[in-house]
């Protein structure tokens, strides 16, 4: 049953109690004539109180009854409302608790992607802050690195040359360990050098050359054997116009790589030793000469290091023509366009006669600073290769010492044998 239904009925049967109510209340009495004697009103009216009093008992039971049952009826209805009601507040607050539930979820994956995004925020700005302190501090030290050191034509010359100098400096050791090394194998005999089969086949490919390249024809009087000048007449024997006449050497030419090699043999007054048979190899004279054979490479070879030196450091290097412009911007005619270690250092002193060099020393003292230091650094580089050069002059000037030691004792011992045979 619907709630209104009820509602209808329960109005129904409280209309229905007040008219039987009504009814009895209003009920026709029974009239008493006047002349009626003055007891029988009373006893009437005592039994009419009395009907009215069951009346009134019977109405009250029946309305009771009826309220109680209407009022159980409403009851029972207002319950079943109140539960119907609070299902209906049930179910809205379920959707609401489920819809903030939602909410909640979402504000929280809001607030947490807030909180995420702001860090990564905080951290950008954070990034930025530093990166732009350091370009600010970066900034600084640039300028303070233009102020007090100042680019000038002599810094550039500097560190042109030193770009170059390394790499010179790696030729020059090449051509010394290696032209040494050959310079010695003649003792040995090696083979496949002109000293293979001994003295004979050394002079004659030695006289082949002279004759070709170095014959001087007036200084042989037109003699025998050199009736003509050859490439290069007296490169052989003149060391001021072979190895010191320009700061580089061409060794790229064959005729100048045999002229220094024909200089160098002469230089030293080396003597090509005659190959051992081999049936002596074996012998104690053998043996004795092949170690004295070996006494003579070592010698040759510390000999050949100091003399080879200063070809190698005379050799051609890389290209640089930074470096030759500048000589020739310094008046020299002889600027090789593969300048060698020695041209290097040649430049570098040679800018030291440029006017403009002494003019910018008025510029500040961070420029004389500068100057100073390339003068210190150019300095220590010389020393070392003075030093260097030392070592092998010390190497060479001990050959000769225990060469004069030992020519002493067999001196000493020669006279000793004199003696003794008197």
């Amino acid at each position: 049953m619907k709630a209104s239904d009820r509602h209808f009925k329960f109005k129904t049967t409280q209309t229905a109690v007040l008219l039987a109510v009504l009814s009895v209340l209003v009920a026709p009495k029974v009239s008493f004539a006047q002349c009626e004697m003055p007891g029988q009103p009373a006893i009437a009216g005592t039994a009419a109180v009395a009907a009215d009093g069951a009346a009134v008992t019977a109405a009250t039971t029946a309305i009771t009854l009826n309220v109680e049952a209407a009022t159980t009826a409403g009851r029972m209805a207002i319950l079943e409302m109140m539960e119907v009601g609070w299902e209906l507040i049930q179910g809205e607050l379920n959707t609401f608790w489920d819809d903030w539930h939602e909410a909640l979820q979402g504000q929280t994956a809001q607030l947490h992607g807030g909180q995420v995004d702001q860090t990564r925020q905080m951290s950008s700005n954070y990034d930025t802050s530093n990166m732009g302190e350091s370009q600010r501090l970066h900034q600084e030290k640039e300028y303070e690195a233009k102020k007090e050191y100042i680019p000038t034509d002599e810094g550039c010359r500097f560190d042109t040359t030193a770009h170059y100098m390394n790499t010179a400096g790696a030729v020059k050791k090449a051509v010394s360990t290696g032209y040494s090394a050959d310079f010695s194998k003649t003792v040995s005999n090696k083979a496949g050098t002109p000293a293979a089969n001994g003295k004979a086949s050394d002079a004659k490919v030695r006289w082949d050359n002279y004759v070709a390249k170095f014959c001087d024809r007036s200084a042989n009087d037109g003699g025998a054997g050199c009736t003509a000048n050859g490439t290069q007449p007296n490169a052989h024997i003149l060391p001021s116009r072979t190895l010191f006449a320009k700061p580089t050497i061409d060794m790229t030419n064959a005729d100048t790589r045999d002229a220094v090699n024909q200089l160098i043999f002469n230089v030293s007054g080396y003597k090509v030793p005659d190959p051992m048979p081999p049936a002596i190899l074996e012998s104690a004279a053998g043996k004795e000469r092949r170690l004295h054979s070996r006494e003579n490479l070592t010698q040759m070879d510390a000999v050949g290091a100091l003399v080879w030196d200063v070809v190698a450091e005379r050799s051609q290097g890389k290209a640089a023509p930074e470096v030759q412009a500048m000589r020739q911007r310094m008046g020299a005619s002889d600027a090789s366009p593969n300048p060698s270690e020695r041209e290097i250092r040649q430049s570098v002193v040679e800018q030291l006669w440029d006017p403009a060099y002494y003019v910018h020393l008025i510029d500040g003292s961070a420029t004389t600073a500068q100057k100073d230091l390339y003068l210190r650094a150019y300095n220590l580089y010389m020393l070392y290769r003075l030093i260097e050069k030392t070592e092998k002059i010390a190497t060479v000037q001990a050959v000769q010492t225990a060469n004069m030691l030992e020519a002493t004792a067999e001196g000493r011992g020669s006279a000793y044998q004199q003696g003794s045979n008197r």
